[in-house]
């Protein structure tokens, strides 16, 4: 039954002895080479150089490096002095990796026993760098091998966060969400920066998003930019106002434009390039006409 198998896993078996070493990053990104577009507040490569996925903050802990070897008795795995790398140790394939498949696997897996070491971002071994055996697990033979390394926050990373918290926006009109033919309608937004703390890769990041571009749909065609300012008089300088020359039902929406500050765990802070955008609306404005009825003339 597991014939299939153990012609899989005379490949599997080859591949897993050795880990992706990752590429450590200081301090050193530019952000000159990324530019946001909007809408969406998506951040895009022009080109040149990129740098959205380079790491920008490698975790000072050390991190568990993984090698398997067949479930099998004398299977093993050794630090290799000459290339600083995993070494199987017997790769000869054994009937007890089958049977712990037939139990403990899905169709299609084999067991394999699941070494480890702890490794500092460095490279050095903090507990010397032989391998500790740390259990079995079940691998198929298309199973990618282990992929690991210190956690690494990359721009990227942090920028896909700060789009899933971008803040909403909260739309106020004057005097009332009821105004008249002709008449100027004060509407405003709240401008002032907002800390959302969000989890990227484990570690709590707070992003401090800025205000930066405020855009006003007023949903009969007409738009304008700003804030807005709570209690306005009418013309007063800053202050975004509309008047609507017929009555009926409009649909008034905003986009504000955030700069995003990130707070990094070693306590650095880094500006986001580009810009995230949140929305608000639609919000219901319902426009009615003011007349004057004569009824008595004297």
């Amino acid at each position: 039954m597991r014939q299939g198998l153990r012609v899989a896993a005379i490949g599997l078996a080859a591949v897993l002895i050795g880990t992706v070493s990752p590429a450590f990053a200081g301090w050193d990104w530019d952000d000159d080479d990324l530019v946001g577009t909007d809408p969406g507040g998506s951040v895009t490569d022009p080109g040149g150089g990129g740098g959205g996925d380079r790491p920008i903050f490698t975790d000072p802990e050390p991190w568990m490096e993984h090698a398997y070897a067949p479930y099998c008795p004398e299977a093993g795995i050794r630090h290799d002095p000459e290339t600083n790398r995993p070494m199987q140790i017997n790769d000869a394939l054994c009937h007890e990796m089958y049977q712990y498949a037939e139990t403990h696997c899905a169709d299609g897996e084999n067991g394999y026993w699941d070494f480890g070491r702890l490794v500092n971002p460095d490279g050095t071994f903090p507990n010397g760098p032989e391998f500790e055996r740390l259990g079995v697990i079940c691998r198929g033979a298309n199973d990618p091998p282990p992929q690991e390394g210190p956690r690494q926050i990359t721009i990227d990373d942090i920028i896909d966060s700060a789009r899933a918290v971008a803040p909403g926006v909260e739309i106020t009109t004057e005097p009332g969400a009821r105004s008249y033919v002709n008449f100027p309608t004060n509407m405003y937004v709240d401008d002032a920066d907002q800390q959302v703390n969000v989890d990227v890769l484990g570690f709590d990041i707070p992003l401090t998003f800025s205000p930066e571009d405020v855009t006003w749909n007023f949903g009969d065609g007409a738009s304008a930019t700003g804030a807005g300012i709570a209690d306005a008089e009418v013309g007063q300088e800053g202050a975004v106002e509309h008047a609507y020359r017929r009555s009926g039902s409009y649909a008034i929406g905003v986009t504000v434009d955030y700069t995003v500050e990130a707070t990094l765990p070693n306590g650095e802070t880094l500006q986001m390039p580009g810009t995230i955008s949140g929305s608000g609306g639609p919000y219901d404005l319902g426009v009615g006409e003011l007349q004057s009825i004569v009824k008595k003339v004297r």
